[in-house]
């Protein structure tokens, strides 16, 4: 009898491990993540990391025209409404000489906040935020080399939009490896921006980046700063944040801290509906997660604000399609 009570027990155990055995999940890693996750944060970026990969994978296509210069005034249209006049003999090669002839037109125009962000062109300046009305990058050149503007010479540029505000200055970009940065151009006879019901028109004696925008910040709001929460394996080596501005066109990019494992935005002003943008490339796969925020004062405690958020696994093509929505 015993020894018929130990079979029974034996089938019924065999059973309970094969119906468990029905109920387990097997986790399989994703293309080019079969060592595990990357979990290390890194002190400068490098093109072969998957950050890099993402940023070229959200680049805007350069524009490229061409336009034949005269006597007198030249003009043209990008095919995405940027127009501009070109002042005649005003246009330099390196060595000086007045360039004549058909010359290339290199040209973006950045209106959204999902601009910005693709191009890496948040609306900061001297740590502040800008409202921005538009950003331009325009660079012409002639046999494969850049072309100058000559000193005392001005582009009028003009693209139609919804004004945000009638009181914008000029912002030249400086160019780093890392993003564009915005200065304030002092030069306020040569460089300037008129409002009209349904356009901007801008003078400048600038060429490569610039950006008619206003500062957020002008009636001395108070200011916050907000760093987010990822897992462990979201590191500056494969993910880049932002913040964007629900109420107007300005975007701030948060700043990998390697040392404490987080992205900071910064000063921002307070009160402010925004929300967090979190992308990220590891292995083959893309992540994203948005997250819903209202930017708060620091406290006594002078901690800034935290935001948790845990993105998801998304196709590129809707990211991006979210990044044109903005």
């Amino acid at each position: 009898m015993q020894r018929i009570k130990n079979i029974i027990s034996l089938c019924l155990i065999a059973a309970a491990l094969s119906s468990c055995q029905k109920d387990v999940e097997y986790f399989l890693p994703d293309p080019g993540q079969a060592a595990g996750a990357d979990t290390v944060w890194q002190a400068t970026i490098s093109s072969a990391m998957p950050v890099s990969a993402l940023r070229n994978s959200l680049v805007l296509p350069l524009n490229v025209d061409s336009v034949e210069l005269t006597a007198n005034n030249s003009s043209f249209l990008t095919l995405r409404g940027l127009q501009g006049t070109i002042p005649a003999g005003s246009l330099t090669t390196a060595n000086g000489q007045v360039a004549t002839g058909r010359i290339i037109v290199q040209s973006l125009l950045l209106k959204t906040k999902g601009d910005f962000i693709r191009m890496r062109t948040p609306s900061q300046a001297a740590n502040r935020t800008l409202i921005s009305g538009g950003a331009i990058y325009l660079n012409f050149r002639k046999d494969s080399a850049d072309l100058q503007l000559l000193q005392g010479k001005r582009i009028n540029l003009k693209f139609n939009t919804t004004p945000v505000s009638s009181v914008l200055k000029i912002f030249n970009g400086e160019e780093t490896a890392a993003a564009i940065s915005w200065n304030v151009n002092s030069d306020t006879a040569n460089n300037k921006v008129a409002v009209t019901s349904t356009s901007y028109e801008i003078l400048t004696n600038h060429l490569r980046w610039i950006n008619a925008a206003q500062f957020y910040d002008t009636a001395l709001l108070s200011q916050t700063s907000l760093v987010t929460k990822l897992p462990s394996n979201y590191t500056n080596a494969n993910t880049m944040v932002y913040l964007a501005f629900n109420d107007v066109n300005a975007v701030v990019a948060l700043n990998a801290e390697p040392s404490l494992r987080r992205f900071s935005s910064g000063p921002v002003p307070v009160n402010k509906a925004v929300t967090i943008i979190v992308m990220s490339k590891q292995g083959n796969d893309y992540y994203f997660a948005q997250q819903a925020a209202v930017t708060v004062p620091l406290g006594a405690s002078t901690l800034p604000q935290l935001v948790n958020i845990t993105p998801v696994k998304t196709p590129l093509t809707t990211i991006i399609n979210y990044l044109n929505s903005l």
